[in-house]
């Protein structure tokens, strides 16, 4: 799923100085997860809330890292600690607990076309079962 329009919970009370727990109690604010992440659709809050939302991360490009692990059928920190040897290098951004992986337009794409996507291993043991295979930080991700 991508997440255009979601912002973190955690992130929109600091920015709004309320309650953590505010926006769960509002009526008609849409509350999905995101991996254990609380995320708010910007526009389903009330107008109080909206300047405080339009100042944080639109996460339509972001994925906390152990989700989006967990989307690849990683186990979790792999790419955590591969990133740590300096193996890969991957876009992140931290907020608050959150560590998010900036994903790539071709990613997003794909995911838009209702693809599942999977890591490719170095040996490519597993690349005939992909539709498409894009390079993303120095990775293989296959789709289909």
């Amino acid at each position: 799923m991508i997440y255009e329009g979601y912002v973190l919970n955690s992130e929109l009370w600091r920015k709004a100085n309320v309650a953590n727990n505010l926006f769960r109690q509002l009526k008609y604010v849409v509350i999905d997860k995101m991996g254990h992440f609380d995320v708010i659709k910007k526009e389903t809050l009330p107008e109080r809330y909206k300047s405080a939302a339009e100042e944080c991360i639109d996460l339509g490009r972001y994925y906390p890292i152990r989700e989006f692990e967990r989307l690849l059928g990683l186990t979790p920190d792999h790419l955590s600690s591969m990133m740590c040897q300096k193996l890969i290098f991957m876009k992140t951004k931290k907020i608050h607990r959150a560590r998010l992986v900036e994903v790539t337009d071709a990613f997003i794409e794909q995911m838009r076309n209702k693809k599942t996507p999977f890591y490719v291993s170095k040996q490519k043991r597993n690349a005939e079962f992909a539709d498409v295979i894009i390079d993303m930080y120095g990775i293989k991700i296959g789709f289909y």
